[in-house]
């Protein structure tokens, strides 16, 4: 059965106040539909709709006001069959506090809003565009819009029985400060083919899980964080295949593009991006397994986080050298010991040091053009690889240092010293020139990550320093991932 709420007196003009019209249809109707024709209907105060009696449908049509939506069905099996469909919901703006377009919540102490499907539904113009409340679990959104909102979808801590499967396909999350507050440990938010464009913030989430697949998302620049998870016994965030655009990232100032300040487990998995630059240089902070494609390998982060560096002491903290680092081409080939050489000498100082009380002492000890190179080596990780170090110069030692990173397949031979069957440069080969002068601490990067060869074994930062004359030069805070 379909029933227009014209029969009951609503004018979609824009300016005649509906509440009282629509509010008597909602309350006349135990099933079928509630048909709303074309136009613009205003309500100037926030209407029930139990939608576990009937389903809400329009054509062309514009709400101006809040719904609450409840269930009183139970158990509400019988709910999947009952929609919202083909209706915009306008707000008072997004700065008004407390306004909510759809408020999902419970109608009864033991039923609510569930299994209910939105269609085609474009909520805008709110502090809280969707709210879910108590017993509110399994609603679908399919195709719907959400936008200029002070947060978009809000699904607070507190509430109860509620969160369970909220699934988002092909629907538009835009312009907004916050697309998702999450906060629940019951939630469970599933997003497929969905676009998150140019808000301020993609997602906030604390103890529940977010899963994405086949999203696009986009802004111009990031200025916090757009994935913040403030805490997260229990909680999980993926983000699986899609697009990752920042259009302008030189215009960035936020520290990560997830910023994990918790145990929650996350995974960014064949993520296309593009700009995914942060000041920080680091994708995130605290763990993530991240696996990528880059679309401007120039504009994206080449350090996935420093909690998963595969080195166990970059910083050299240590009394003695424990990661393998260690000398590769001396009087002796191979070298007898991995740090003592006739040419070359490799150890942990306390000469000079960036962070923490020491570094990474090379001391070259005879004369140029004597042979000395070594390897600091990490095995490859089966997914994209980035690097950075630091270095710098103390004293007035005079010729050149090179270094470079490279894929290689290493394997120690019996007497369980390094061997490098084959080799292959990643990123080209800098040479560093010395003067009498000292030098600072200067970052060298691999500006971008980069996937592994399937013949590869390890990761390699080789030095040659060769070209110097007697002299050292320090290393610090090397991270790999």
């Amino acid at each position: 059965m379909s029933i227009k709420v014209e029969y009951f007196g609503a004018i979609g003009d824009g300016v005649t106040d509906n509440s009282g019209a629509i509010e008597l249809a909602f309350n006349s109707v135990s099933h079928g539909t509630i048909e709303f024709g074309p136009g613009v209907y205003k309500i100037t105060r926030t209407l029930t709709a139990d939608l576990s009696k009937y389903s809400l449908k329009g054509d062309k049509t514009t709400i101006i006001g809040s719904l609450k939506i409840i269930g009183t069905l139970y158990p509400p099996y019988g709910n999947i069959t009952n929609s919202i469909e083909g209706i915009e919901f306008i707000g008072p703006g997004r700065d008004i506090t407390g306004s909510v377009g759809l408020l999902f919540d419970n109608g009864t102490p033991t039923a609510g809003p569930s299994r209910i499907l939105l269609l085609n539904v474009s909520v805008r113009s709110y502090d809280r565009g969707i709210y879910f409340g108590n017993r509110t679990y399994l609603i679908n959104f399919f195709s719907c819009s959400i936008g200029d909102c002070a947060t978009c979808v809000h699904h607070p801590n507190g509430v109860v029985d509620s969160g369970e499967r909220m699934t988002f396909m092909g629907c538009t999350f835009d312009n907004s400060y916050l697309n998702l507050d999450v906060a629940n440990p019951n939630s469970d938010f599933i997003f497929k083919a969905c676009s998150f464009d140019y808000s301020r913030q993609f997602i906030k989430m604390n103890r529940c899980r977010v899963q994405l697949y086949g999203c696009h998302m986009e802004h111009h620049s990031f200025q916090r964080s757009p994935f913040q998870i403030t805490s997260g016994d229990g909680g999980f965030l993926g983000v699986y295949g899609g697009r990752f655009i920042v259009m302008n990232p030189e215009n960035t100032t936020a520290d990560y593009i997830v910023e994990n300040n918790s145990n929650t487990v996350c995974t960014w998995s064949d993520v296309f991006e593009s700009g995914a630059r942060t000041v920080t240089r680091r994708f995130a902070l605290g763990p993530i397994s991240r696996s990528t494609n880059h679309l401007n390998v120039d504009m994206s982060n080449h350090i996935a986080s420093d909690v998963m560096n595969i080195l166990t002491d970059g910083g050299f903290e240590n009394t003695a050298i424990i990661d393998n680092i260690f000398i590769y081409g001396d009087i002796n080939s191979p070298p007898i010991d991995r740090h003592i050489g006739t040419n070359i000498s490799l150890e942990t100082s306390l000469d000079t040091y960036r962070t923490g009380l020491q570094s990474l002492k090379v001391s070259k000890l005879a004369p140029k053009g004597s042979n000395a190179t070594f390897n600091i080596a990490v095995p490859v990780t089966g997914r994209e690889m980035g690097a950075e170090f630091w270095y710098s110069k103390l004293g007035v030692n005079l010729g050149s240092f090179q270094y470079s990173f490279r894929w290689a397949n290493l394997f120690m031979n019996g007497k369980d010293v390094p061997h490098i069957a084959k080799s292959e440069i990643f990123v080209s080969t800098v040479t560093v020139t010395l003067t009498e002068d000292p030098i600072d601490w200067t970052l060298v990067t691999t500006v971008s990550s980069f996937r592994p060869p399937p013949w590869a074994t390890h990761m390699l930062i080789h030095f040659n320093i060769i070209g110097m004359d007697p002299g050292d030069f320090y290393v610090e805070d090397v991270v790999i991932t």
